[in-house]
């Protein structure tokens, strides 16, 4: 599975799996084989990552939650109120995996495990809509961005030295846009050339 991927929180890695290539629209999530991958490409933001066989129901509540987060964060980098109806999906989704502490008093000492009561693709779904829900209610929302760059669908945090752009060569791609449009301008004839130009040819 090949997608642009930024090293960013999990959310955002999510909504990037629609992206941009050649000016065509693509999407990295198109079977569930790709979401797996898309699962261990990213397992760092699970912790341990369970095997899971994922299936076309799986793909398809994923996607939900692509589209939905997609929607969210473009809110917020327009500085807009997302959709109560967008908001809800998360929340609902963040409680079907729910966690419960386990503690367990053995000869070195006590110790707690974490245990999920949703089979695994179920609780992956609810870690990515807690993430999603983390990100909302941090620091981080603030620099949730969209690329500016010519062509590029993909958001970012933004970062003071990289204000406009989710990588260095969108940045150069709209740097050569940019002066594209400022010299690429038609130029003026002369009333001369003009009329060389109108003469007839043989």
């Amino acid at each position: 599975m090949d997608y642009p991927r930024l090293g960013l929180p999990l959310p955002l890695e999510l909504v990037n799996t629609t992206f941009a290539s050649a000016g065509q629209p693509r999407d990295a999530l198109t079977t569930p084989e790709d979401l797996g991958a898309w699962l261990r490409a990213n397992r760092e933001h699970f912790g341990k990552l369970p095997t899971v066989a994922t299936t076309s129901a799986d793909l398809d509540r994923f996607r939900a939650l692509r589209e939905t987060l997609r929607r969210i964060v473009g809110a917020v980098a327009a500085s807009s109120r997302p959709a109560a109806t967008d908001i809800a999906l998360v929340n609902r989704l963040s409680a079907a995996a729910p966690r419960y502490a386990h503690l367990a008093w053995l000869q070195r000492g006590p110790r707690m495990t974490l245990n999920e009561t949703a089979d695994a693709t179920t609780s992956l779904l609810g870690g990515v809509a807690r993430a999603a829900i983390e990100l909302l209610t941090g620091s981080e929302r603030e620099r949730i961005s969209r690329c500016q760059a010519p062509g590029c669908v993909l958001f970012f945090l933004r970062e003071p030295r990289r204000r406009h752009w989710c990588s260095a060569a969108c940045g150069n791609r709209a740097r050569v846009a940019r002066h594209y449009r400022r010299y690429a301008r038609p130029r003026r004839t002369s009333g001369a050339e003009r009329d060389k130009d109108r003469a007839p040819t043989d």
